[in-house]
């Protein structure tokens, strides 16, 4: 019974580990992920997954702060379990721009393209910039 658990562990751990790329990669990284996008890096995946809020104040208007964009990521570990986390590109008062998961230094750079006054954003045009370094 122990066995049979023991080899069914390694074949999920295998398949996970599979799915992700194992060649090395250069560490610290800067990406651009667009939205539904996934990066695979050495044991770990990330995907751009929603954008939550875009508050930031658009060009040609005159606001009282310069405003927030909230995106959300998903990271994969070469397990295949998942963690769910959000990414500001406001930091302080409450803002998190970046994250630690895994050993990952996951840091939020940009959000493209910048509102302008009057011009509607479509989900689809957006890209998150990131910065990935090992800890």
């Amino acid at each position: 019974m122990k066995k049979s658990m023991s080899i069914k562990l390694l074949l999920c751990c295998l398949i996970g580990f599979m799915n992700l790329n194992c060649e090395s990669e250069e560490i610290p990284k800067v990406i651009e992920l667009e939205l539904g996008e996934s990066h695979n890096g050495n044991g770990f995946a990330i995907t751009f997954f929603s954008v939550k809020s875009d508050s930031r104040c658009p060009i040609g208007v005159t606001c009282v702060w310069a405003g927030n964009a909230e995106v959300a990521f998903t990271f994969e570990n070469r397990l295949g379990v998942d963690s769910g986390f959000s990414l500001n590109t406001h930091s302080g008062n409450g803002f998190i721009n970046d994250t630690l998961i895994n050993g990952y230094r996951i840091k939020l750079l940009e959000v493209h393209p910048y509102p302008e006054k009057d011009k509607v954003i479509n989900l689809d045009d957006y890209v998150a910039e990131i910065e990935i370094s090992k800890e």
